[in-house]
């Protein structure tokens, strides 16, 4: 994040003002009108669709050379980052409430979005623990 707040004030996109506040230093980021033109122009193109790459897909699609525990382990992993998402999304939410700003129904539309696919994830990753545990531990063949 840093680095590309940096370029954007090399590039005069933001303007950057040191505040301290309670005797801790702060950094304020404001966006330029020079920053907004660019933010409008790039919200005008068409949205690039990139081809996702998820190493956990990749990884149980070629599972029968896997050990069973590690698979178990990854889909674990990733229910308590969805857990983590979905709660993160609710605090959002509740926060959010709070905020009269123009900017709010746009932000309310992303986190429905993350909401949702956190919500995906999770159901997705219990229904996938189930089906593991029910298979028996087989050896990869060699």
């Amino acid at each position: 994040l840093y680095p590309a707040l940096k370029e954007l004030e090399l590039a005069g996109d933001i303007a950057v003002k040191q505040q301290t506040t309670k005797g801790r230093p702060k950094t304020l980021y404001a966006i330029t009108a020079q920053g907004r033109k660019r933010l409008r122009a790039w919200l005008a193109l068409p949205v690039e669709v990139g081809r996702p790459r998820d190493e956990l897909i990749l990884k149980l699609f070629f599972g029968s050379e896997a050990e069973l525990p590690d698979l178990l382990r990854h889909v674990e992993a990733h229910r308590r980052r969805a857990e983590a998402g979905l709660a993160q999304c609710r605090h959002f939410l509740k926060e959010g409430a709070k905020d009269p700003s123009r900017y709010r129904p746009y932000v309310q539309l992303t986190i429905q979005a993350g909401l949702r696919l956190s919500e995906a994830n999770l159901r997705w990753a219990e229904e996938t623990l189930q089906a593991l545990h029910a298979m028996k531990p087989a050896s990869p063949q060699p």
